[in-house]
């Protein structure tokens, strides 16, 4: 078949055909027929308020976090009782998991702090990750401090920054 003929009949492709069409064209690699696909498509205009950037960036960076933070949640719960046979990995194992809570935990509060963000009010409660939180607080007392995070908040930074440029003016 002549793909030339075909692609004379691009621009009568429904949104939902020429997305199939560019997925399909993309998993062949063929570059071409993608931008060729691309290049026929009607252009939808729009316009977005100046801090739709930010809040694109930071629903993605609450929904990472809290994600993280179940993630974490969930292995502090699973860590079996101790027998004594695995003592040494699971203490390992344990601080490795408490200091990313710590650190994930300190991440969200500094990133919003610097945005002026209430980061409790920002994400959904979550009784698992305050249960966690709570034990590793107690488990640590005054140590509990995320002294990992710095890490973290750079990757929040990078994140933001990704996410929120296309939408920054200058």
């Amino acid at each position: 078949m002549n793909t030339k003929n075909l692609q004379k009949h691009y621009d009568k492709l429904t949104a939902r055909e020429r997305y199939a069409a560019m997925v399909a064209a993309n998993q062949r690699g063929d570059n071409q027929e993608l931008a060729a696909l691309a290049q026929s498509a009607p252009r939808i205009v729009f316009s977005v308020t100046d801090a739709y950037g930010l809040s694109r960036a930071f629903e993605f960076l609450a929904a990472h976090n809290h994600i993280m933070r179940l993630g974490y949640a969930a292995l502090l719960f699973s860590l079996p009782l101790n027998d004594g046979r695995q003592a040494d990995v699971t203490e390992a194992f344990l601080a490795q998991v408490t200091r990313r809570i710590l650190a994930e935990r300190a991440a969200w509060q500094a990133i919003c702090a610097e945005y002026g963000i209430d980061a409790e009010l920002f994400l959904p409660h979550s009784g698992i990750i305050a249960r966690a939180e709570a034990l590793v607080d107690e488990f640590l007392g005054e140590d509990a401090d995320g002294e990992d995070a710095e890490d973290t908040i750079g990757e929040y930074r990078s994140a933001i920054e990704k996410i929120s440029s296309p939408f920054m003016k200058g």
